[in-house]
């Protein structure tokens, strides 16, 4: 990721961040998670 940027690659970089990508995915499972447990408190 950080190399991309450097080397100004920046439609690649949101390519590996954006909607869809991996990334996302554990991003927004992990606030699914985060979510959860505060529910259970």
């Amino acid at each position: 990721m950080a190399e991309n940027i450097n080397r100004s690659a920046y439609d690649q970089a949101n390519h590996l961040l954006g909607s869809g990508s991996k990334f996302a995915q554990a991003s927004n499972e992990t606030v699914t998670a985060i979510l959860r447990a505060k529910r259970g408190f």
